[in-house]
């Protein structure tokens, strides 16, 4: 059960990736290591403003700040879900209605997962708490990174070949992506009236972006592919799904998106 009344903070680094040839990395090292780069961000930032050569770097300097932005709030998450593991914060099983993050992800949350969990934990019973430290400890789960990894056979002792390994990644997730999806829309949705093989529909008759929720509760998704699960929708302009917008820019993907209606 939760301890509220812990007076130190304890780690959580319990998992050892030098089997898959990665250094181990305290949570709080990782933490350091992205404000080191958010540090080297804002200093190209400013030497691209004392550039001597004339050039046009409004482009990157706009693009440098997007990426600052969004480095600073998944920082911000990582280092307040880091406190909430490391004090035993509470967490809420779940939602209503729901099955609990525990099944549903095999044991791994997101910084952002872990707050919101955390968030709701303040106003339920105690017997729908856990903590994460008790759900890493009983399933040992493995990191999501390293499970994506594992899932292509990539070990980093191995090939350094980054655009190979890239390739075989999204390779993986395309068949990981239609394998799932085959698998959600394999019965009948009682929801829209699908019929098993089929995607589920709109109500104006369209291609629904998600299954209903009938289909995804029938289906569980098994905990080595769950780094995929932001990937399994039908949203038309998904790349994990459709090959031939890999690799074009929004704009080309918008135009081949439209084109389809």
């Amino acid at each position: 059960m939760p301890n509220d009344n812990i007076d130190q903070a304890i780690p959580l680094d319990s998992f050892d990736p030098s089997g898959d040839g990665w250094e181990a990395m305290p949570l709080a090292d990782v933490v350091a290591a992205g404000q080191a780069a958010l540090a080297s961000l804002q200093a190209f930032r400013l030497a691209l403003h004392g550039c001597a050569t004339p050039l046009n770097l409004k482009p990157t300097n706009d693009r440098i700040i997007e990426i600052e932005g969004q480095l600073k709030e998944q920082l911000s998450a990582l280092e307040k879900a880091r406190k909430v593991i490391e004090t035993d914060t509470a967490l809420a099983i779940g939602y209503p209605g729901k099955a609990p993050w525990i099944e549903e992800t095999g044991g791994i949350l997101s910084p952002k997962q872990i707050l919101s969990m955390a968030s709701r934990g303040k106003d339920v019973v105690a017997s729908e708490l856990t903590t994460y430290r008790a759900v890493v400890e009983a399933l040992e789960p493995v990191p999501t990174l390293l499970a994506r990894d594992r899932s292509i056979g990539f070990n980093a002792e191995g090939s350094t070949d980054w655009e190979d390994i890239a390739h075989r990644r999204t390779e993986q997730r395309y068949r990981l992506v239609q394998e799932i999806l085959a698998e959600i829309e394999s019965i009948d949705c009682s929801s829209c009236g699908a019929p098993a093989g089929s995607p589920c529909l709109t109500a104006a008759g369209g291609i629904a972006h998600l299954s209903h929720r009938p289909r995804q509760d029938a289906y569980k998704m098994p905990p080595e592919h769950q780094w995929v699960s932001t990937d399994v929708n039908r949203r038309p302009d998904n790349q994990a799904l459709y090959p031939e917008l890999r690799g074009k820019s929004w704009q080309e993907i918008r135009e081949i998106v439209d084109s389809r209606q």
